[in-house]
């Protein structure tokens, strides 16, 4: 995936037809960080803790499910992803770059944490299997596709 344009709020981007699938599929994957991740304290105490941690978590929901209603529209609009004789031509604008990074992120840290929450250094050391697979291959790919997004917004 690579910016091949910016004109004004809009960029558009050139992805090969395989990088088109897995950046579908990554992001259909949201939400993936759960909700029990977030919370107000590490040392909770108390109802007003309580009644609190509810608040967030409700609005972390309304906010998720905003979110995932974008990632649909996005996926279903016509002409956002547009064939090309190289694959396929994505159309974003700022602001949807910045929720892009937001959806990637939860991807890969979702991932991260189903994983254990492995330090860099173990991550390189992590022997691969069937059941973590999706997962290493997962954070690794949102890793490239929100670098392309941020590089996107030097040009």
């Amino acid at each position: 995936m690579r910016c091949i344009e910016s004109a004004g709020d809009n960029f558009f981007f050139e992805l090969s037809v395989k990088e088109h699938g897995w950046f579908t599929e990554l992001i259909g994957r949201y939400p993936m960080v759960p909700v029990a991740h977030h919370s107000l304290s590490r040392a909770p105490s108390g109802d007003e803790y309580e009644a609190d941690q509810a608040l967030l978590e409700e609005a972390l929901a309304e906010h998720r499910a905003q979110t995932r209603r974008q990632v649909q529209d996005m996926l279903e609009e016509k002409d956002r992803f547009q064939k090309t004789a190289s694959g396929v031509r994505l159309r974003l604008e700022s602001g949807e770059i910045d929720w892009l990074l937001e959806v990637l992120n939860d991807v890969r840290v979702g991932c991260w944490i189903r994983l254990g929450k492995p330090d860099t250094a173990a991550i390189s050391t992590l022997e691969i299997t069937s059941e973590n697979a999706g997962l290493i291959w997962g954070m690794e790919l949102c890793g490239f596709f929100q670098a392309a997004l941020m590089a996107a917004r030097e040009i």
